[in-house]
C-alpha cells in the first residue's frame, strides 16, 4: 500500500511564515495584507508594534475593534492617504530621499457577520489590491485559533496574504532559553545556562511571564548589589505557573519525594485547578518515563533520547534519573514505569467515576507513586 504523503498542517506552515515576516520588516517591503493569531502574545505583540514604526506617525493607524467594523468606514480608512511627517529641522532636505509614510489599518477580530455574500466577495477582493502604502493586519488575541483556520473567509484571505502563527516555544527550547540568556546579558548580569532553564520550567513559556519574572530578577539582584543569578533567587523571586507546581506534583512522586508533591498539590487545591487536568500532566509524565525506559532498554544513549522521540531534553535526563534511583527497589517482572502506568490507569477511573473527592484521589496516587516498591516504616 502506498505511503499517503506528508502534509505540513496549516499552523506549522503559518508559524514558518514567522521568518517572511521578519525579512520584510528587515526590507521595508511591508505593505499589503496580514493575519496574525496565535498563542504568544509577546512576540506577536513585538512584530505588530515593528510594523507599526513605519506608519511614521500616529495619525497614519487606525484601529478597529469587533463589531465596531463596517466596510464603509474600512474602505475609506484605507484610501486615506497617509500623512507625512515634517521634520521642521530638516527642510533642506530633499523630499525624494524621504521614505513615505504608511497607512496602517489593524482590525482586532473583527465581526464581519453583518457581510452579505456580496459585500464580503467586495472585500476579498479589495484586500487583494490594496492601495499603495497600505497595510492590513487581521489580528486575533489567544484561543482563536479555529477563527483563522476553521472560518471560510479567513482561509480565502490567507490565500494571498501572509498569515503568521506566533506559536510558544515549548518550555525547554533552546530558542527560549537563549531569549531568557540574552535579557540578562544585556544588563551585563549572568546567568548560567541550566539557571535559565529552571526560570523556564519555573514560569513555563509565556514569553509575557517571563519577560516579567525576568524585569522582577533584574531589579532584585540590583538591589542585592550582586551580578549571577542563582537558582535558589528563581525559587525566592519567580511566580510559578500552573505547569510548573503540575510539574512538582508528578517529579516529586516520581522522584519518591512525596511532601514535595503533597505541597504542590496543596497549592493547586487552593486555586481550584481541575484535578483531571492534573491527573492528564501526571499521565504525560509516567508516558515520557515509560517511553524513556523502553530506550534505555533498546540501547539507546540518552543524549539521543530526544531526538528519537521528541521529547524534551530534561524532561529525559530527569525520567533517566527516577529509573535509575528507583527501580533498585523492584525485582522479578517488576517495574517501576510498569506499577506507575497501572496506578494511572486505575486512578483515571476512579476520579472519573468515583463520588469520592478529586483531590483526596489525587493524593493517594502521588503517595503510592512516591513510595512504590518501599516499605513505608
Amino acid at each position: 500500500m502506498a505511503k499517503t504523503p506528508f502534509r505540513e498542517k496549516p499552523q506549522d506552515i503559518h508559524a514558518n511564515n514567522l521568518q517572511v515576516l521578519k525579512e520584510r520588516i528587515k526590507a521595508k517591503t511591508t505593505e499589503g495584507c496580514y493575519i496574525f493569531y496565535g498563542d504568544e502574545e509577546y512576540t506577536k505583540n513585538h512584530y505588530t508594534n515593528l510594523i507599526l514604526s513605519q506608519a511614521g506617525s500616529n495619525l497614519n493607524v487606525t484601529s478597529i475593534y469587533g463589531d465596531e467594523f463596517s466596510l464603509e468606514n474600512f474602505i475609506a480608512s484605507c484610501e486615506t492617504s497617509a500623512v507625512e511627517s515634517l521634520d521642521m529641522f530638516s527642510i533642506e532636505e530633499k523630499q525624494d530621499e524621504k521614505e513615505a509614510s504608511f497607512r496602517i489599518i489593524k482590525l482586532y477580530y473583527p465581526d464581519l457577520s453583518g457581510l452579505s455574500k456580496k459585500d464580503s466577495d467586495y472585500l476579498l477582493e479589495f484586500l487583494q489590491n490594496l492601495p499603495e502604502k497600505t497595510i492590513v493586519i487581521f489580528w486575533f488575541y489567544m484561543g482563536d485559533d479555529d477563527t483563522v483556520l476553521k472560518g471560510s473567509f479567513y482561509k480565502k484571505v490567507s490565500e494571498f496574504a501572509l498569515t503568521v502563527n506566533f506559536k510558544r516555544e515549548p518550555v525547554g527550547s533552546s530558542v527560549l532559553v537563549t531569549w531568557v540568556l540574552r535579557h540578562f546579558s544585556r544588563e551585563k548580569l549572568n546567568v548560567d545556562r541550566h539557571v535559565a532553564v529552571h526560570l523556564c520550567q519555573t514560569v513555563g513559556n509565556s514569553m509575557t511571564d517571563l519577560k516579567n519574572e525576568i524585569d522582577k530578577l533584574i531589579g532584585y539582584l540590583r538591589f542585592e548589589n550582586r551580578d549571577t543569578l542563582e537558582i535558589s533567587d528563581v525559587d525566592f523571586i519567580c511566580i510559578k505557573s500552573t505547569s510548573a507546581q503540575i510539574f512538582d506534583i508528578s517529579s516529586g512522586a516520581l522522584s519518591g519525594n512525596f511532601t514535595k508533591a503533597a505541597r504542590a498539590l496543596n497549592v493547586l487545591r487552593d486555586k481550584r485547578e481541575s484535578p483531571i487536568l492534573i491527573l492528564g500532566t501526571i499521565s504525560k509524565a509516567i508516558n515520557d518515563l515509560c517511553r524513556t525506559d523502553i530506550c534505555i532498554k533498546r540501547g539507546i544513549p540518552v543524549a539521543s533520547i530526544s531526538k528519537e522521540t521528541g521529547i524534551a531534553d530534561f524532561i529525559v535526563k530527569n525520567s533517566s534519573a527516577y529509573l535509575t534511583s528507583r527501580n533498585r527497589d523492584f525485582k522479578g517482572k517488576e517495574s517501576f514505569p510498569r506499577v506507575c502506568a497501572e496506578l494511572c490507569l486505575e486512578y483515571d477511573k476512579k476520579i472519573k467515576s468515583s463520588r469520592t473527592d478529586g483531590y483526596e484521589l489525587l493524593l493517594e496516587l502521588i503517595f503510592k507513586l512516591s513510595f512504590a516498591g518501599k516499605s513505608v516504616s
